[in-house]
């Protein structure tokens, strides 16, 4: 049987401009761009993930798991939707496959800043803080110089900022303290 040939080029721009629209507010449009893209590739990665993005941020996790599970069974090569499993497993409280799912994505893109920024905060929730500053330490450094995060990033990346501060305050005590003892023994040696 004969499947048909989807335009990827036609797929990406459809979900593009829908993505485009609902950021700057014209959701009638997002939305019909989208049933567009999905009526002409329903099974498309492209498509999933956002119809996936779609239903986390109306707080249907449970309807993004399922379609996100769904789409994995048939090419589970994806990582995109990886990374939208985990946030949906987030958003369902099961921590153990949300990690999991992220430690597939950080196996095929170690480098991918989403899913870095979101383990850490899953370290952090779990009560591991310095697995978490090492996360975000590792996530921060990725960052170049002078760079300008959008307005939604923000606040996570201050965040990472300051779990890895109080990580290092932390280490300094530790060490201060573990000194003391030997600097009061050998006075004026450096």
């Amino acid at each position: 049987m004969n499947t048909p040939q989807v335009d990827e080029r036609r797929i990406r721009q459809l979900v593009e401009l829908s993505t485009q629209a609902l950021a700057g507010g014209r959701t009638q449009d997002a939305d019909r761009l989208l049933r567009q893209a999905q009526a002409e590739a329903p099974r498309h990665p492209l498509v999933v993930t956002e119809t996936s993005r779609r239903l986390l941020l109306s707080g249907n996790a449970a309807g993004a798991h399922q379609l996100l599970t769904q789409a994995l069974a048939a090419d589970p090569s994806q990582l995109s939707l990886w990374l939208n499993l985990a946030a949906a497993l987030r958003g369902l409280g099961r921590p153990e496959e949300e990690m999991a799912a992220l430690n597939k994505v950080l196996a095929g893109e170690p480098r991918n800043m989403r899913a870095l920024l979101q383990k850490a905060s899953l370290q952090e929730l779990q009560g591991q803080p310095r697995a978490a500053a090492m996360t975000f330490r590792y996530a921060l450094q990725m960052i170049p110089p002078g760079f300008d995060p959008p307005p939604p990033l923000q606040p996570i990346l201050q965040q990472a900022k300051a779990v890895v501060d109080a990580n290092d305050r932390a280490l300094e005590v530790f060490l201060e303290e573990r000194l003391r003892d030997l600097r009061a023994q050998y006075p004026g040696e450096p």
